[in-house]
């Protein structure tokens, strides 16, 4: 009898510990983050080589879709004009380590219709889960070490860092139909 309950047991905490990781595996799905890109770093004149210090702001969404197996397509809207917000950059991202971080994950961020930086960069996401073990909101910080862009019409390259920070926002409150 004893045998049996212990079987039963670790039976019970197999399927407790496989039905946890399978919920894990799609936590953000659907979800839309509100982020700033925080971007530092200088503009070089390609004729010349000189510098130029050059620091902005990029507002921009980015929303995850589970593909079912085990990674998100990813979508980036930033805006390209004052009141236009256009899916810019289309990825497929693999979350690891219970899908707190999103590992070396490329974006492009353009700043208008025709200038833009590009970066490599870890996620943290932190999340917090309701009652039913469902994700409640989230928080999204990350740094880029190596930003490189395009400016002027090409006339001069970017050179500089990135910091993104935001947290989840309801599609309702989105300021495009994704």
């Amino acid at each position: 009898m004893k045998g049996k309950r212990l079987f039963v047991g670790v039976l019970m905490l197999m399927i407790v510990s496989f039905a946890s990781q399978s919920v894990l595996a799609q936590d953000l799905d659907g979800f839309w983050f509100k982020l700033k890109a925080v971007v530092k770093g200088y503009d070089i004149d390609k004729a010349t080589g000189n510098s130029v210090k050059h620091n902005f702001k990029v507002p921009m969404y980015v929303g995850f879709v589970w593909d079912g197996v085990s990674k998100y397509n990813v979508r980036v809207f930033t805006r390209t004009a004052p009141i236009v917000w256009t899916d810019t950059y289309d990825d497929s991202v693999t979350p690891i380590y219970n899908e707190n971080f999103i590992q070396d994950w490329g974006v492009i961020l353009y700043v208008n219709a025709t200038d833009y930086v590009g970066t490599f960069h870890t996620a943290y996401i932190k999340y917090k889960l309701d009652i039913a073990g469902a994700v409640k909101k989230a928080k999204y910080s990350g740094n880029g070490q190596v930003v490189l862009g395009n400016f002027n019409g090409g006339a001069t390259d970017y050179l500089g860092s990135v910091a993104f920070s935001g947290s989840t926002v309801p599609v309702s409150k989105l300021p495009f139909t994704p």
